[in-house]
């Protein structure tokens, strides 16, 4: 493509921008177009934190709502289950949905939104959703598209609530263990030990729906911005590969060849080693949605293929693009992420826009969310020989918010 044909494009753009937050908007739909829809801006914070007060999520084709904050103007409005049909204007789809969501949480937060909604009957509505204003001096974290509605943090406290959030999560029934695993998080004592702990049960039942891969490297950015604003914590971040080689290690009996990361004229290859009597042998059970990405989706396709275990869920989004993040003023903390790597796997496919389609295909319903079952936890431990209803199965793993 030509980069400097387009910036000049959206330079005459910017330069008419009637306001920042539409500058922001512009700024970032440049960067996206050089990323192939990766790349983005992350715009200097401000004293302020926005809060919808309302998670979406794509189930199959449809975007719905997935929780409501207590307390907020959304749950006055807005009822788990509802799909969304459009966000001030905008068609929600799974190729835009994070761009969207991305806009009107970051990019150029308004007072509120307009929302095109369809209930469970399939009567349409429309409402306005007030966003809530948080001082930073408060604390607190907005929604995102991941399963725990936090995306940002700019202070201490905000990265303990995060940490919190992001902590593993496990439950035990009978021969089964089920374990919650947010993200691929840097910290390997963790893994090991619950590695360790399902060597005790016939199968092990991993939750990766909504895990967007290892955050490690951008919290490292924000350490070191002064003032890190709205960096999102999801998939466009840098990757070591070093998580994913020991998850595959822990619940594979043997040496793995994961793929080869390529960039500019380089090909470097990623392999895994077992860690012998150390590792899980029994049945495995992933759990896999629009929201599981970057190694948690390339850690789902290594099940499948492999004949390891059985992949349970939604289809996932087909997003492993590496992207790089640049500091481009410290002092306040501009950043401009940048796709610069893809990711093949051993057998020379990819999964960038083409995703891990589940073995067993099990969607929510609208009236799933709205009664707050879990069919696809349920059927996985149907699966793997426990019984668990729906109803149990969605108090198992809850939906959490954090503290303002």
């Amino acid at each position: 493509m030509d980069v400097d044909a387009g910036y000049e494009t959206y330079l005459q753009r910017l330069e008419q921008a009637s306001n920042l937050g539409e500058a922001y908007q512009i700024i970032n739909e440049y960067l996206s177009g050089i990323g192939g829809g990766h790349s983005f801006f992350a715009p200097p914070g401000d004293r302020f934190r926005y809060d919808t007060g309302y998670c979406m999520a794509m189930v199959g084709d449809k975007c719905l709502i997935a929780g409501v904050r207590p307390g907020s103007d959304a749950e006055k409005k807005l009822h788990a289950g509802d799909q969304v049909l459009s966000v001030d204007g905008q068609i929600l789809n799974r190729k835009n949905f994070w761009q969207v969501s991305y806009s009107v949480r970051v990019l150029a937060p308004a007072p509120g939104s307009d929302l095109e909604l369809c209930d469970s009957e399939g009567v349409s509505r429309r409402e306005r959703v007030a966003m809530r204003r948080m001082s930073l001096a408060t604390g607190g974290l907005s929604g995102s598209k991941t399963g725990i509605c936090g995306d940002c943090f700019a202070s201490e406290v905000e990265y303990e609530q995060m940490q919190r959030l992001l902590r593993y999560r496990f439950q035990e029934d009978g021969d089964v263990i089920f374990w919650k695993m947010p993200r691929f998080l840097s910290d390997e004592a963790a893994p090991y030990a619950i590695i360790e702990r399902a060597r005790r049960y016939k199968a092990l039942i991993l939750d990766l729906r909504d895990n967007p891969g290892v955050p490690e490297d951008a919290l490292t950015l924000l350490e070191q911005s002064d003032n890190p604003g709205f960096l999102p914590i999801s998939l466009e971040i840098p990757r070591t590969f070093d998580v994913l080689r020991l998850m595959v290690g822990g619940l594979f009996d043997r040496d793995v060849r994961i793929g080869d990361e390529i960039t500019r004229g380089k090909k470097k290859g990623i392999q895994a080693k077992p860690h012998g009597q150390g590792g899980f042998a029994g049945q495995l059970f992933v759990l896999v949605n629009s929201g599981t990405a970057a190694e948690a989706e390339v850690f789902a396709r290594l099940v499948q293929s492999k004949h390891r275990g059985s992949i349970v869920g939604d289809l996932t989004p087909g997003n492993v693009t590496k992207v790089s993040c640049v500091n481009l003023r410290a002092s306040v903390g501009i950043l401009a992420c940048i796709a610069d790597a893809e990711l093949t796997m051993a057998d020379g496919t990819r999964l960038e826009g083409v995703g891990v389609t589940p073995d067993v295909l099990v969607l929510l319903t609208a009236a799933d969310l709205a009664a707050g079952r879990d069919p696809v936890l349920a059927r996985a431990a149907e699966l793997a020989g426990a019984k668990l209803d729906p109803t149990t199965a969605g108090k198992m793993f809850p939906l959490e918010w954090p503290p303002f």
